[in-house]
């Protein structure tokens, strides 16, 4: 007689199945069979199955006394298995597991190929000044085309020219090194009369410096809309820099990898990119040569920054006074307005303590309009007056 089997799941659903075992086999002498009659056919089963013990797995035995608690049996299977996120059980004999793989590594030399070693670069006698290697890149050619091409944006802008020359555009450019050395809110801030920077202030007139900040310019505008060229405003000075480059002594060797370059450029747009470009790449040249020649540690990039802004306006250039000769460039006159002393707060002012007259230089009493006098006070640092008539130093110090 056929024994009924059901397990409590099929892939996460409640499945009813039903499996039928079929019974002993009684064994028929041949005279009871007829020739009508045909043997029946039995379904294929495991070996395990002939065995009157063997029950399959996740079977359980369905008898008249488990049949009425079937529903609550399952229930409780599923609540206590857990399952997987398709909703499968888990542990189930249908879930694979992954195999681990095990590695097993051994410490072994690696082997470096034998190089060839030759002499990079040829020693040279000395090392040169910062203001040497930046003028093997931006030499004073690229500073006289920048001088023609702003003389002539400013004449077809305004129909005037600005009469700008390669000195000049020398001390343009050192400001504009000293810039990036020496950061601050707006560039008006280095003539202003709290935040003045002697280097800057002393070189070039705010008005001057604005009005070539203006018109400076690297190609002819007026051929722009025929070109298609994206660089083509900066494209001579670029090209320039670049055949520059390309004179300098190469390598035997080459090393292709990433590398962190310093960089102390903030303003200026596309001028200011290329003079940073121009002076890290002869600060390279300079490392190298003084690796080189083994002269100690090189100095530092912005140290290196400075003198090239220190010299630009001074090396090869005469401190006297008067009318250049003919063979040079006429440059244009520079009117540096004198320093005046900023006004102090109230605060220091009207404090009333160690507010003493002291001798100074002849200068203009800053309360009275028409005052000279050579007394100023010792706090306020400002020129005062003090006469028969008049006693400024007192009426300057009260509210």
């Amino acid at each position: 007689m056929a024994q009924p089997f059901t397990t409590t799941s099929f892939y996460g659903r409640n499945v009813s199945l039903t499996t039928v075992i079929p019974g002993p086999v009684i064994a028929e002498s041949d005279d009871d069979k007829t020739d009508d009659e045909e043997e029946p056919t039995l379904p294929e089963v495991n070996n395990d199955a002939q065995d009157e013990d063997y029950v399959p797995e996740n079977v359980v035995i369905e008898d008249d006394a488990a049949s009425d608690d079937s529903e609550d049996s399952v229930q409780e299977d599923e609540i206590s298995r857990p399952t997987t996120s398709r909703g499968r059980p888990k542990g189930r004999s249908g879930a694979s597991k992954k195999r681990e793989t095990a590695y097993s590594w051994r410490k072994k030399e690696l082997e470096v190929a034998e190089i060839q070693k030759e002499k990079a670069f040829t020693t040279p006698d000395e090392v040169g000044s910062a203001l040497h290697y930046f003028k093997k890149v931006f030499d004073d050619e690229t500073f006289e085309f920048i001088a023609e091409q702003t003389n002539l944006y400013s004449v077809q802008a305004t129909g005037s020219s600005v009469n700008t020359n390669s000195r000049e555009m020398q001390d343009f450019i050192s400001i504009l090194l000293y810039t990036g050395l020496v950061d601050m809110p707006s560039y008006t801030y280095y003539w202003a009369q709290h935040t003045r920077f002697p280097p800057i202030a002393d070189l070039m007139p705010l008005k001057r410096f604005q009005k070539l900040r203006r018109y400076i310019h690297f190609n002819d505008n007026g051929k722009a809309d025929e070109s298609s060229d994206r660089y083509y405003k900066i494209r001579p000075v670029m090209e320039t820099i670049r055949k520059n480059f390309m004179k300098l002594e190469e390598e035997v060797q080459f090393s292709i990898d990433e590398m962190m370059v310093p960089y102390k450029g903030t303003r200026a747009g596309n001028l200011g990119q290329l003079l940073d470009m121009s002076v890290v790449n002869a600060w390279l040249l300079y490392r190298r040569d003084t690796r080189l020649l083994g002269n100690g540690k090189p100095k530092p990039l912005c140290v290196f920054r400075s003198e090239i802004a220190f010299s630009l306006p001074r090396a090869g250039r005469s401190s006297r006074r008067g009318r250049p000769s003919s063979e040079e460039a006429p440059e244009p006159a520079k009117k540096i307005m004198r320093v005046v002393v900023p006004r102090p707060t109230t605060d220091v002012r009207y404090d009333n303590i160690d507010h003493w007259p002291i001798h100074a230089d002849k200068g203009r009493c800053r309360l009275c309009p028409k005052g000279w006098s050579r007394m100023k006070c010792s706090k306020c640092q400002v020129v005062l007056c003090w006469t028969k008539e008049r006693n400024c130093f007192l009426d300057f110090h009260k509210k």
